[in-house]
């Protein structure tokens, strides 16, 4: 299972990911390989960011 939220600035499509300030991502089970398709993801729809994710597991 994996949902994703977008948020971005007022007045900007949901299509215009350059203006994204936070995503925030919920997968289950939480591996390296939901982590690759994450990284991919930021970096195919956002190029020009450089973000930072934190990752929090609760066993």
């Amino acid at each position: 299972m994996s949902h994703l939220e977008y948020y971005a600035y007022d007045g900007v499509g949901a299509r215009n990911k350059q203006q994204v300030y936070r995503v925030n991502s919920y997968h289950i089970p939480i591996n390296n390989k939901a982590l690759e398709a994450m990284v991919r993801r930021f970096k195919q729809y956002m190029p020009d960011h450089e973000p930072i994710e934190v990752v929090a597991h609760d066993p």
